[in-house]
């Protein structure tokens, strides 16, 4: 087993960028990175400091998706980018996926035509 990072990558002016964009761009150069929302009940509020008032307050339905939520409770996106590397990860692999990283630094918008999150 190797170990897990879990991150995000940032517009220059501080945003969050949308980790189904991460995705669509790891694809497209052959890395295969886990996106979304956190397995752990309640990671991703705590990560991304939301506060008990904000989740008592918010109105829930039955018949919300999980960007309805991530909307209600102003939360920046849906999760996080999450990359392992194990026994088989070598140098090469890390410099490829650094390589691949530095297309986020200046990244200023992302599509609007991203599939929507619909659960968890």
């Amino acid at each position: 087993r190797g170990g897990t990072i879990a991150f995000n990558f940032l517009h220059p002016d501080g945003r969050v960028v949308d980790e189904r964009f991460v995705d669509v761009v790891a694809a497209e150069h052959g890395i295969s990175v886990r996106t979304g929302c956190f397995c752990n009940s309640g990671a991703g509020e705590t990560a991304f400091s939301l506060s008990s008032d904000t989740l008592i307050g918010a109105e829930f339905d039955d018949e919300m998706i999980l960007d309805d939520y991530i909307r209600l409770v102003g939360m920046p996106t849906g999760g996080a980018v999450r990359v392992s590397l194990g026994i088989a990860t070598n140098f090469a692999d890390v410099y490829r996926f650094m390589r691949f990283a530095t297309e986020f630094h200046d990244v200023s918008e992302v599509p609007a035509d991203l599939p929507p999150r619909l659960a968890c």
